[in-house]
């Protein structure tokens, strides 16, 4: 592990203490804010397509962990009769809650999860296993989500940044988005505080500063708040690994079709 210079943030003077990740209660609107041009809808199109390939397509039943404001749900609704989410943040459960109201929804953490059901298809995806920040916890994390599979069942999971893509010469990094009509605006900075040597995989920690802007009508609102995170910087092939060692019967990595934004991760698709 290599070490930033360690950060500070400040407000007037005064040393602000992040929080955990996603628990304040506007996360889930700055998070739809600064992702809002992402092709949800395309990807699920891409997900569905590798499920019918891999001789699913009758497949009725669907749980998303880690599915945050359920935007991928949402589309992916369409195709599974049947489907469920799971997500530890409570802001981001509540806001699927608000397009997702005859889907069950469950908060709860990906590592250890009980819903007491199993599913045809169980997805993780946008980075979210990235939140299992090592290899015990990617362990503890696929071994739920395999008890959650039916037999012949399928796993698929879009892994977070790994160490062909991330870039570990920037420690801060800051990004802005507004909406569309104009009313909002969000800015973030991040600073690493402690990552993998370069080319290695392993944790990321990090601190992200937010300032949200919004106005409606005459009046202007701005918050500011900071949160902390910690993420796994993992390749494909690891996920892959440790599918086959929970007991998957077959093991893909799926490359993005050309037409998806080359941001977009590769699937790690596992027939259990």
């Amino acid at each position: 592990m290599a070490r930033t210079p360690e950060s500070e943030i400040r407000v007037n003077g005064e040393l602000i203490n992040p929080s955990p990740a996603y628990s304040h209660p506007l996360s889930a609107d700055v998070y739809e804010l600064l992702y809002r041009e992402k092709d949800y809808k395309a990807e699920v199109e891409w997900i569905k397509s590798i499920i019918d390939e891999v001789g699913l397509s009758e497949s009725r039943s669907l749980l998303d962990v880690g599915c945050g404001t359920g935007l991928h749900l949402m589309y992916l609704q369409r195709y599974f009769p049947e489907i469920a989410g799971l997500d530890l943040s409570t802001s981001q459960i509540a806001k699927a809650k608000t397009r997702l109201s005859n889907v069950k929804l469950t908060t709860g953490d990906m590592e250890e999860f009980d819903l007491g059901r199993q599913f045809a298809v169980v997805t993780n995806l946008y980075g979210a296993i990235g939140n299992l920040y090592s290899r015990p916890m990617i362990d503890r994390g696929v071994r739920s989500m395999v008890r959650h599979t039916t037999p012949g069942g399928l796993i698929v999971i879009q892994p977070w940044d790994t160490p062909d893509t991330f870039n570990y010469h920037k420690p801060l990094r800051f990004d802005t988005m507004s909406s569309s009509d104009g009313t909002q605006h969000i800015s973030r900075m991040s600073t690493f505080i402690s990552q993998p040597l370069e080319g290695e995989e392993g944790r990321l920690d990090t601190t992200c500063s937010y300032t949200y802007g919004r106005t409606a009508g005459n009046k202007t609102v701005i918050d500011f708040f900071v949160d902390r995170q910690s993420l796994g910087i993992y390749r494909p092939e690891t996920y892959a690994e440790v599918l086959q060692k929970a007991g998957a019967t077959n093991v893909w990595i799926k490359d993005p079709p050309p037409h998806l934004s080359s941001r977009v991760k590769p699937l790690v698709v596992a027939r259990m």
